[in-house]
């Protein structure tokens, strides 16, 4: 076996570039794609044009051990230290493969990636998009109206086909449908783009797509080798830490980035919770990019306005395309700069976690270096972040406080690092990718002044060139300080010097979701993992947020809830305008250890405070925020979730006897069946415990016929059984949304200060609405 490079001749702190943008520094890489005979092939957007380069590289996988089967071409290399201490390196994909199956068949412990370039970028220290901004990318969208949503019968044909990209193209394609599918294979070669975007386009556009082309025998060669899509297994989409993901389906372009921004806009919305549904109107509505005359269609009836108004239908195809390409500006800068960092393709690094990512990265730097991987830890339960609800009810001045990335921070104060990180580089990374965060915002803050200047001095009706959409990575987090005001600007790259804001808020949000990621990979099932070293991260939070909470309780301030890293709370008498909670915040602060941080994360005129990480803020503008699965679940019925936002108005009012009468009029209405069946139903999605749980009988037996992924939208019926919105036959279960309305009502109970008090104006109803004593008294007082 070939002996690697000694462990004396390692670096134990590789440069912060080395280390999280790789040791290669070729530029403008756009896409990467394995070369099945050996090797891969590169392509480069050089002067406006693509180039296709060859480049010699092996997939590989990991072994603790020499193998004792035999795998044929191998090479091995020994690599220094514990764990994954053999590499097997192949001449061709095929081999790889061969390999892969032996060794997955044989249960030989092993360590690899399933194919693709990730494993050659992985190598060759190679990332996308070095020396490139998001705008210097082409990219393509396209929007489907159709002649129904299963592409199936030979009736639902492609109606039109909008399409538009970042370089002025804006058209629909109409017509014989045949020639609408030629018409788009050829103008999507002739565009050339790097990337594809589509809201849905996963799960809708582009299987319908497919599908029509092959009816109609269209040969789908949009691949930059001539090649045809492919489809993937399905996976899940990651939208956060804790397990939670969306399964799909991807589609494979050759040569080209697929990005669906329905997924994406979800990862984007988590923490802000902005969206009430991720359709594409409701974000351009929210994100504020729609239209003043956007048009409205509903979907079930398209085609027949079709029909008898086809100048309508396109104006609202144009719409959807442009609001796609708006979308995705917005919301898909981070995922881009983060793939500047990790090796892999654009496409994959927007569907991958944030974990894996730092994995990626973690695991090229070893191998650059010639160091073992190590095994990673098996699960250990630990204690998580403080929690706790002090105050709940209606709160008036709320003020939050956070201590800024405070588990980053108590990391590289406390240094808290992986100890099977023998190379040193986990906090060394983190602390530059904190570095460089701070130097992005404080970039951009002042490329931002610039536009403005520029824009104001700019003649009426004129845009200065360098005028961009913005897109704030920490709205959430309204009026927020920041450290960058103590930070000196880091060189920067000759190309990114007169960068405009969106660049660099781009940079510092791809950096910032990294940032964030540190302690969740620690607690995680990667390579690199140490749930230990967690452990200490969270009891460290644990104790200083408790501390914070204290220092304001004996500083006359109301804590209301604690949690992680924030805490909401009601300023002593005196402390009246945002100056003086900045300052009360700063004072609070003081007393924190050098590197810690607590900051001013907002002011609320009302807080209405249920149960851990539940609550309601009203805005000193008026706007509510929710926050919350009880509050806003997009798995309830209709009708419930508008109970529970009008009886938060009322609780926000302390009008208890609103709720009642509201509580009272919803019950009758149940009882009368004036609430239309689209207002009962639930939306289920179809998996495959669907048919295999006991728990989910009701719901195989009218999710028959219907594929794993899809959803129905299901009812209860008054015989104990499920059934489809389309089958309904006036036959609900009255019982049922009657005891449901009620569970929907016990979410707030907090809200009414006392059970007695809750029990008063919610009593539970029988079969018959209300018992007739509470309906006698609401009569009364009408």
């Amino acid at each position: 076996m070939q002996q690697s490079r000694s462990a004396t001749q390692l670096q134990t702190g590789l440069p912060g570039d080395e280390t999280l943008y790789g040791h290669d520094s070729t530029e403008c890489i756009v896409a990467a794609e394995p070369d099945y005979d050996a090797g891969y092939w590169l392509y480069r957007r050089i002067g406006g044009s693509i180039q296709r380069e060859h480049a010699p590289g092996k997939p590989w996988l990991l072994l603790t051990k020499p193998p004792e089967i035999s795998l044929p071409d191998a090479d091995y290399t020994t690599l220094e230290g514990r764990g994954y201490t053999v590499l097997a390196e192949f001449p061709t994909q095929n081999a790889y493969q061969e390999a892969r199956f032996r060794v997955r068949d044989a249960h030989v412990q092993h360590l690899t990636y399933a194919g693709g370039a990730k494993m050659g970028l992985m190598r060759s220290g190679q990332t996308l998009f070095r020396g490139m901004t998001f705008e210097d990318v082409n990219r393509f969208q396209f929007d489907l109206e159709t002649d129904g949503l299963d592409p199936d019968p030979e009736a639902n044909r492609i109606l039109l086909i909008a399409v538009a990209d970042n370089r002025g193209l804006l058209e629909l394609l109409e017509g014989d449908e045949r020639e609408v599918l030629e018409r788009f294979v050829q103008l999507l070669c002739e565009r050339d783009p790097d990337v594809i975007e589509g809201h849905n386009v996963f799960n809708f556009d582009l299987p319908y797509v497919l599908a029509r082309a092959a009816r109609l025998g269209v040969r789908l060669s949009i691949g930059r080798d001539g090649s045809e899509p492919r489809r993937g297994q399905e996976r899940n989409y990651s939208i956060a830490a804790g397990g939670n993901t969306r399964p799909f389906t991807p589609i494979y372009i050759h040569g080209r980035h697929v990005v669906d921004t329905y997924l994406v806009v979800q990862r984007f919305d988590w923490a802000k919770q902005a969206l009430t549904s991720y359709g594409l109107k409701e974000c351009a509505r929210v994100f504020g990019f729609a239209d003043a005359d956007r048009i409205e269609l509903p979907g079930a009836e398209i085609a027949s306005i079709y029909r008898s108004d086809p100048e309508r239908v396109r104006i609202y195809a144009r719409q959807d395309v442009v609001e796609t390409q708006k979308l995705a500006a917005l919301i898909s800068p981070v995922e881009f700069y983060q793939t500047q960092m990790v090796p892999d393709n654009y496409g994959q690094v927007v569907v991958t976690g944030n974990g894996e990512k730092i994995n990626s990265i973690f695991i090229r730097s070893y191998l650059a270096a010639g160091q073992a991987i190590p095994r990673s830890q098996p699960p250990t339960p630990y204690e998580g972040g403080y929690t706790e609800v002090r105050e709940r009810g209606v709160l008036n001045h709320v003020v939050k406080a956070d201590v800024e990335s405070l588990y980053p921070s108590l990391m590289l104060t406390h240094r808290i690092a992986p100890a099977n990180d023998t190379l040193g580089i986990f906090l060394p990374a983190l602390r530059y990718l904190t570095e460089r965060r701070l130097d992005a915002k404080r970039r951009a803050a002042a490329a931002d002044k610039k536009e403005s200047h520029e824009a104001e001095e700019a003649p009426t009706g004129q845009t200065p060139p360098d005028a961009k959409e913005q897109d704030s990575t920490d709205a959430e987090q309204p009026g927020r300080e920041s450290q960058e005001s103590a930070v000196t600007l880091l060189p920067a790259a000759p190309e990114a010097q007169e960068q405009n804001a969106h660049y660099w808020e781009g940079l510092q949000g791809s950096y910032k979701v990294l940032i964030n990621s540190f302690y969740g990979y620690l607690g995680g099932p990667f390579t690199f993992n140490d749930y230990g070293a967690a452990q200490r991260v969270t009891e460290a939070g644990r104790e200083l947020v408790q501390g914070i909470a204290q220092r304001m309780v004996d500083t006359d301030s109301k804590v209301i809830e604690i949690d992680t890293d924030g805490v909401f709370f009601v300023p002593p008498a005196g402390i009246e305008d945002e100056p003086a909670e900045r300052a009360y915040i700063e004072q609070i602060g003081s007393a924190l250890p050098d590197g810690i941080r607590l900051a001013f994360d907002g002011r609320f005129a009302t807080m209405l405070s249920l149960k851990t990480k539940n609550y309601v803020l009203v805005t000193y503008d008026g706007r509510k925020i929710f926050k919350g699965a009880s509050l806003r679940s997009r798995a309830d019925e209709r009708y419930g979730r508008r109970f529970i936002a009008q009886t938060i108005d009322c609780l926000l009012e302390q009008d208890f006897d609103g709720v009642a009468q509201l509580y009272s009029e919803t019950i009758d209405a149940i009882l009368q069946k004036r609430i239309p069946i689209e207002e009962l139903v639930r939306r289920e999605r179809i998996t495959e415990k669907t048919f295999e749980s006991e728990n989910k009988k009701r719901s195989a037996a009218v999710a028959e016929g219907i594929a794993v992924g899809e959803h129905i939208l299901v009812y209860d019926k008054a015989d104990g059984t499920l059934g489809l919105l389309a089958d309904y036959a006036d036959d609900v279960n009255i019982k049922y949304y009657l005891d449901k309305l009620y569970k929907f009502a016990r979410r707030l109970e907090d809200g009414f200060g006392t059970a007695a008090n809750f029990s008063k104006y919610i009593p539970k109803p029988t079969a018959q609405g209300l018992p007739k004593q509470v309906q006698e008294t609401l009569d009364l007082f009408g």
